[in-house]
């Protein structure tokens, strides 16, 4: 499933607005989750829930805003079965100016009990804010004795804000990072979890971040 909008050549931008829930599921032992692409000139915003499992593997999930772009609603992009691999879920705001990605519900991109597959999770912006509680899950399992488990990577220009009693979960294999340039350290509410323990790095280089500019 691609949603697009492309208005600049008219002067015009173009956002993106889901209400409607959408389910892109994969049935069947070898069924994997649908792909999700959602690029907007300007802002995006996410009202009703995704699905995109599947037995096999879990779904792929891309959102791309010029401007703002906001997770409102639950993204379950899991590998159901239990050998299945994870998924993954990429989000970028701020490529045409400086836009801030909220994640106000969970992420799951978990792999099966005994699947060994890795997912990554990649939340870039100017600025990110993470809400209270929110619950951002690629956990997998240790399939053929090898540890299953997601990259979280979390990248910001600007000093990012994980809400209080937030979780980031990329056990057992994955690991856990944050990005932004030196001294703009993130914000961390109290009793937020990091599992494995989180990796902080100061990095300038620009193909961590979107542009940003101060005017499109």
């Amino acid at each position: 499933m691609k949603l697009f909008t492309s208005d600049s050549a008219a002067g015009r931008d173009g956002d993106i607005t889901i209400d409607a829930p959408i389910f892109i599921q994969g049935g069947g032992a070898d069924g994997r989750g649908g792909d999700v692409l959602i690029d907007a000139d300007d802002d995006v915003e996410l009202h009703a829930p995704v699905s995109a499992s599947g037995k096999h593997r879990g779904g792929d999930m891309e959102v791309y805003a010029g401007g703002d772009a906001t997770i409102a609603a639950p993204l379950d992009l899991t590998g159901k079965g239990a050998v299945a691999a994870p998924g993954t879920f990429r989000a970028r705001a701020g490529h045409r100016r400086v836009g801030t990605l909220t994640i106000g519900a969970d992420v799951r991109t978990l792999g099966g009990s005994q699947g060994f597959g890795r997912g990554i999770i990649d939340l870039s912006a100017c600025l990110l804010r993470v809400a209270p509680g929110v619950r951002v899950d690629g956990s997998g399992g240790p399939g053929n004795g090898v540890p299953g488990g997601s990259v979280i990577r979390l990248a910001s220009r600007q000093p990012m804000v994980l809400g209080a009693g937030s979780r980031y979960l990329g056990r057992p294999g994955g690991r856990v990072e944050t990005l932004h340039p030196p001294g703009r350290d993130p914000v961390i509410g109290a009793d937020v979890v990091f599992d494995p323990l989180r990796v902080d790095t100061e990095i300038t280089g620009d193909f961590v971040y979107p542009a940003c500019p101060t005017t499109p």
